[in-house]
């Protein structure tokens, strides 16, 4: 007998784990404004004539403030929200491949990560899948910058698909290309980014809600 999600948001649990990583994105980005104020401070009190030798003393500390940290934090928040919504769509696919014992399993599909979910859902279960919403649109332009920070450091190289990420930064907001080489998201991207996965997540579950609803009242006909 199938046995069907009674509540699919609280079956698992995207939003807590939504908001954990909301509330650690603050922590760390309030930690940033915070060492930057004092940095500012401190640059305020020192007399023209001592800048340079100020900035000679500092250059490198400035440089991991203002640059190194916070992009190493948001490139790494991204790559692990990305890999979290793949997981979660990876877990609905599984869950709902059992709970209506189909043939075809997620595993059996050419595609991969997101993309392979989105086939799978689509195609195999028959969800109507929420791909041309713009939140969706948001999430697939973050699999380039995804991919890009963790197989090549957030580096433009001369690949062809570079006109692709330049295209998805343009798009996603809140991120930009230094010296047309290095990949630079703003403080607002990752927060941004966690919306549109809640919104998109929103959408799925209206989905799978009318898809379960319809498929039992096919099993249960009025008599």
């Amino acid at each position: 007998m199938k046995q069907y999600f009674s509540n699919i948001r609280r079956h698992f649990s995207v939003y807590t784990y939504l908001e954990e990583f909301e509330e650690y994105c603050e922590i760390i980005e309030s930690q940033f404004d915070n060492k930057i104020r004092k940095f500012k401070e401190m640059e305020n009190k020192v007399p023209k004539e001592h800048l340079d030798a100020f900035w000679d003393f500092y250059v490198d500390e400035y440089h991991d403030i203002f640059v190194a940290f916070p992009n190493i934090h948001r490139s790494s928040l991204c790559i692990s929200l990305h890999t979290f919504l793949e997981h979660q769509l990876d877990s609905i696919s599984a869950e709902l491949q059992r709970n209506y014992d189909l043939k075809i399993s997620p595993e059996d599909l050419k595609d991969k990560g997101i993309t392979r979910s989105k086939t799978y859902l689509k195609k195999v279960v028959g969800i109507n899948f929420p791909d041309s919403a713009p939140h969706w649109n948001f999430i697939t332009n973050c699999n380039l910058i995804r991919n890009q920070f963790a197989h090549n450091r957030g580096i433009l190289d001369k690949s062809k698909d570079n006109k692709k990420i330049i295209n998805a930064i343009s798009q996603l907001g809140h991120s930009y290309i230094e010296n047309d080489e290095f990949i630079r998201l703003e403080k607002e991207f990752c927060p941004k980014f966690i919306e549109e996965i809640k919104l998109f997540l929103d959408m799925l579950f209206d989905e799978i809600d009318i898809y379960i609803k319809e498929n039992k009242s096919q099993e249960n006909p009025a008599k």
